[in-house]
């Protein structure tokens, strides 16, 4: 192990199987990271992951050469795979593994019910983005964070000053364009979950885009270089980062090898002499060696469009696999197969719902609003963060309507990722407990979970909660959330098991529109910035204020950019689960979300009083769903299509 004034220094390297790992045994690194047959985020070859007999062997190398191993346990859970997770996790604890890094609350739950002993660490996949976060996790016995990939040294350097956590963080190797946990396209369209270890990468497509009724030729515009760190090593060291990880459990130990030698001889050189350290020393071979173009990522702010990847992008190979990498194909449509196979799973669900029924929208400007208490919505979540400018919302109109609000809920969103200073804005709007514009908040994550309480407002959660299990819609429960909303790729099968599991008047689901399928936090309208258009053409099915990406098969991906210069992909066919209302509204589902916010206000407001004529009377769904038409280019099942 390496100190650095006596805090420690970990190089941590990543092995996909036990083959590798005994070739990288002798290397100079201080801990390994391995992931099992199953709950982790890297399952796409058979060959790769550990046996349990292996992950045990790989322990028992790892300490005799004083070195420490952790396992992945960082995938989202279907209830199948819960009720194995309790044996699994008290094997690695008899196997005296130093830590496992996870993703979902379930398995914190797990953990905690059973008294197992383990040390616990928060997965990249976790989104850890805010103080909250790390201080509710430090609460709940984590010990070290993988902070989101869009978070700079800066911030880390302010809470390791704030808390005693550990934090690690990415310094080499494959990263995303999507922040961690809010990628939700892979497994809606191919039934692969990006949370779930499966993501077919439809980031790395090869879009062109269009903008304004113009055509423009772009290159790979959401895939991102790889992470390079190499060169500020002191920095991190400095900024309270203990642990330096290298991505690549995909790699061989051909290519994992070398980094670790250039990055622990680094290191090792700066604790040596962090006066006449030469950060350059042995830069030219990783330069020379890199498949992708190299980036810093968001270590010191947002890179904006330098982090998009020129290099051997669109090869068509995965660089850590030798996979083929995904290929464009359409969003699935409605058919009368799929209609009928989900109406049997859900209905085998057999659990009714005995409370009312409420339906939920998201509004975006100060016309949705208005029009969504005009027809008496339930819930309405008014968006914190508008994907539209014009939106003409402010806390004084806000609080206009709240009054006039007899029978809708106004509950205010929270942004996507919630920053520090996001949480101090909110902290703000709130601080005079006299004035009331709202009925309540909806938080995006733990940390605003945390943060929100002491509001003494309703308190609501939204689908980047990513609840997919009865053991996390629990959890939430405890920290006081009035809803639970599913995570949008739960597909049929998951959603009877939940459906069977989850006892809760506020369980909640998608019913039409879209969800943001994927968020960065980087702001792909500059793609255009000074490019010349090839030739006119307007969208098809959007305005032509919209920005779509146009894939090799010619569907255009809409994408809608907000107030904070975030981007938002949303499906291109709307979420629609009409055809299956009516066994919906027998199931244990509480509140149907629309998710239309992007929509005209005409087609807004005939979709609400579609679907409350549905909540009225489901027997009508059939009669319904025959006179409704598509906003956009069709209608589809979502990730129920799997």
């Amino acid at each position: 192990m390496r100190y650095f004034n006596g805090k420690e220094v970990e190089l941590l390297a990543p092995a996909g199987n036990f083959q590798i790992f005994k070739e990288l045994a002798d290397t100079r690194c201080d801990a390994y990271y391995i992931g099992g047959k199953k709950f982790n985020m890297r399952m796409h070859r058979e060959n790769f992951n550990f046996s349990d007999d292996e992950i045990k062997a790989a322990c028992e190398t790892s300490h005799e050469k004083e070195k420490k191993l952790y396992i992945t346990v960082n995938n989202l859970l279907n209830e199948n795979e819960l009720s194995q997770l309790t044996d699994y996790l008290f094997f690695l604890s008899e196997c005296k593994v130093d830590g496992i890094i996870f993703q979902d609350m379930a398995v914190l739950d797990v953990v905690h019910r059973n008294n197992i002993p383990l040390v616990l660490h928060s997965s990249v996949m976790m989104n850890v983005h805010n103080l909250e976060m790390i201080k509710k996790l430090r609460e709940k016995g984590v010990s070290r964070v993988v902070t989101s990939r869009e978070t700079s040294l800066e911030a880390i350097k302010r809470w390791s000053s704030l808390t005693d956590m550990e934090f690690e963080y990415f310094v080499h190797g494959d990263m995303c364009s999507a922040v961690g946990s809010q990628c939700y396209y892979s497994g809606i369209i191919f039934g692969q979950s990006s949370n779930r270890g499966l993501c077919m990468k439809p980031c790395r497509w090869n879009y062109k885009m269009k903008h304004e009724g113009q055509r423009y030729s772009t290159e790979y515009p959401l895939a991102v270089k790889d992470m390079y760190m190499y060169e500020h090593i002191p920095e991190m060291i400095h900024a309270g980062i203990c642990s330096f990880k290298i991505e690549g459990r995909m790699r061989e130990s051909s290519y994992t090898k070398g980094i670790i030698h250039q990055y622990s001889h680094a290191i090792d050189r700066y604790i040596e002499d962090p006066i006449y350290y030469n950060r350059q020393e042995g830069a030219e071979i990783l330069y020379d060696q890199r498949n992708r173009d190299f980036s810093t990522a968001f270590a010191f702010g947002n890179p904006g469009l330098d982090y998009i990847n020129r290099r051997y992008e669109g090869t068509g190979y995965f660089y850590s696999t030798g996979k083929v990498f995904s290929k464009p194909i359409e969003e699935h449509s409605i058919s009368l197969q799929s209609t009928e196979r989900i109406k049997s799973a859900i209905a085998k669900a057999e659990i009714p719902h005995k409370g009312k029924k409420l339906l939920s929208v998201r509004a975006d400007t100060l016309e949705q609003l208005k029009c969504a208490v005009k027809n008496n919505v339930d819930l309405i979540y008014i968006n914190g963060v508008n994907l539209e400018r014009d939106n003409q919302l402010s806390l004084e109109e806000i609080a206009k309507v709240y009054h006039s609000a007899d029978n809708s809920r106004l509950i205010l969103s929270m942004p996507h990722s919630t920053s520090d200073s996001d949480l101090e804005r909110f902290d703000s709007a709130f601080s005079d407990k006299n004035q009331k514009f709202v009925h309540g908040i909806m938080a995006t994550n733990t940390g605003a979970v945390e943060s929100c309480k002491k509001y003494g407002m309703d308190l609501y959660g939204d689908y980047t909660l990513n609840i997919y299990n009865h053991a996390a819609a629990e959890y939430y429960t405890r920290e006081g959330l009035k809803n639970i909303i599913l995570s949008p790729e739960i597909n049929t099968e998951e959603l009877r098991d939940i459906l069977r599991t989850v006892k809760s008047d506020g369980m909640e689901i998608i019913v039409h529109g879209s969800p943001t399928v994927m968020y960065l936090q980087l702001d792909l309208y500059e793609h255009l910035s000074g490019k010349e258009a090839v030739y006119p053409e307007s969208s098809k099915y959007y305005n032509d204020s919209v920005l779509t990406l146009v894939d090799d098969k010619e569907l255009e991906h809409p994408v809608y950019r907000d107030s904070a210069g975030n981007s938002h992909v949303l499906l291109y066919k709307d979420i629609c689960l009409l055809p299956i209302f009516n066994i919906l509204a027998s199931s244990g589902v509480g509140i149907f979300r629309l998710e239309i916010a992007h929509y005209n206000l005409a087609s807004f407001e005939n979709i609400i009083q579609v679907y409350q004529k549905a909540l009225e009377d489901p027997s009508k769904t059939a009669e319904l769903w025959e006179t409704l038409t598509p906003e956009h280019m069709d209608h589809s099942f979502g990730a129920l299509n799997f």
